[in-house]
């Protein structure tokens, strides 16, 4: 590892505000993952392209919004944007290991953690 994967996710950010156009931004990429490549980092490039979309939506005053139940839901997206903005990015996901509730992350920081499992956990 040459460098820390939140290096690469500044860069990569900085150089796609730089382009002017959309070739421009795809030679970025390109010229970008060819670095990446280079460097032996490729290992990385999953933590680099998630840090840079948090940087990219904190930017544009959006959200990452994770929807966690232990069985699919019906509309439970739709639900929820009504509590949050229509810019904001909320995705469903699938955790069984919950047993039942919800659970909601924010920007892979915060989280409000109303599942059975979280209960079981305070009763002990």
């Amino acid at each position: 590892m040459k460098y820390n994967y939140k290096i690469y996710a500044r860069a990569l950010v900085f150089a796609l505000e730089e382009a002017q156009n959309l070739a421009q931004k795809e030679k970025v990429i390109k010229n970008f993952l060819f670095l990446v490549q280079k460097n032996k980092d490729t290992r990385q490039i999953k933590k680099i392209i998630d840090f840079a979309s948090r940087i990219i939506y904190k930017k544009e005053g959006r959200q990452r919004i994770i929807l966690e139940t232990a069985r699919p839901q019906n509309n439970l997206k739709n639900l929820f944007q009504k509590f949050f903005n229509e810019k904001d990015i909320i995705e469903e996901k699938i955790n069984p290991n919950i047993l039942a509730g919800l659970r909601i992350v924010f920007d892979d920081e915060k989280e409000l953690d109303f599942s059975f499992k979280k209960r079981l956990e305070l009763l002990n």
